[in-house]
């Protein structure tokens, strides 16, 4: 990852896609760029990597062993 922000969202009711939207929105505010992956708890995504719109292009949901649940880990895939 090229640039990267941790984000926690422990608000229940709220899902994955919503926790992530906001996640990305912030990284957004912070770099001036969308990002367009980020790492989440493999519990969280029981159904493996989902990818969901952001502004103009895709945000990649990618589950992983070594976030901590509520954690989200967002930014710019490296090329």
């Amino acid at each position: 990852m090229q640039a990267g922000l941790l984000w926690y969202d422990s608000e229940p009711g709220r899902t994955v896609a919503t926790k992530a939207a906001a996640a990305a929105e912030r990284f957004r505010e912070k770099f001036g760029v969308a990002p367009d992956v980020c790492y989440v708890n493999e519990k969280t995504l029981k159904d493996g990597e989902l990818s969901i719109p952001f502004h103009e292009g895709q945000l990649r949901l990618v589950p992983a062993n070594n976030i901590l649940l509520n954690h989200f880990w967002i930014g710019l895939a490296g090329s």
